[in-house]
């Protein structure tokens, strides 16, 4: 078994641009709604796996450059509330495959934070794309 680590060059691309330079942390979150079956007789619950949903969270050191590669605000600022946009997240910015597989889907942006501290990095933080389809895993 191969142990992935330490996480140190993980690949965010959002909207056709590369934010892994700024990233600070990345998450894919991937779960599917639990339906209760329970019924009368039964003694322990019995689930069944209803609708999946995912979403990408992440915190990026802020870049206010007006366009270009990399550029944080001028990425992310259009995105809220608009038309689904393409994400994807890999492990590690190198090429993809069976040990560096992309997580790729159509998001939304409802909403970002930015701020710091008093001598701090400006932070985008607690990013979070959210489903507006499937997810997809890919190794090739």
């Amino acid at each position: 078994m191969a142990i992935f680590g330490p996480f140190t060059s993980g690949y965010l691309l959002v909207n056709s641009v590369d934010l892994s330079a700024r990233c600070k942390s990345i998450s894919v979150n991937y779960q599917a709604d639990m339906l209760d079956a329970s019924a009368m007789g039964d003694l322990t619950k019995v689930n069944l796996a209803g609708l999946k949903s995912w979403s990408v969270s992440a915190d990026l050191v802020d870049d206010m450059t007006a366009s270009g590669s990399g550029s944080v605000d001028a990425t992310l600022f259009p995105l809220i509330g608009a038309a689904a946009f393409a994400v994807v997240v890999r492990p590690s910015t190198a090429v993809l495959g069976a040990t560096n597989p992309s997580f790729t889907g159509n998001a939304v942006l409802p909403s970002y934070s930015m701020g710091g501290a008093h001598g701090g990095l400006l932070t985008k933080g607690g990013i979070t794309f959210q489903c507006a389809g499937a997810l997809v895993r890919t190794t090739a």
